[in-house]
């Protein structure tokens, strides 16, 4: 993990000022609730950072449309 770390190109995501702006604006429109908020987290936070693609095979993610979603394991 720690050399993956170091790459020069890879950037950690993590939360800061005005993410919970954008973890709002992300699960309330798809009223998330329980156990939906982790997905709703994960997509705020790319969204924070700018991600406009997220590759998952979880189609949960696709109730964040200012996400899109790829499923790398369809052709």
């Amino acid at each position: 993990m720690q050399a993956l770390v170091d790459l020069r190109h890879v950037v950690m995501l993590s939360e800061g000022d005005g993410y919970l702006d954008r973890l709002a604006a992300v699960a309330s429109p798809a009223r998330t609730q329980g156990g939906a908020i982790h997905d709703a987290r994960i997509a705020a936070r790319c969204l924070y950072h700018g991600v406009t693609e997220l590759w998952s095979a979880d189609r949960d993610f696709t109730r964040f449309p200012a996400l899109a979603v790829r499923n790398p394991l369809m052709a």
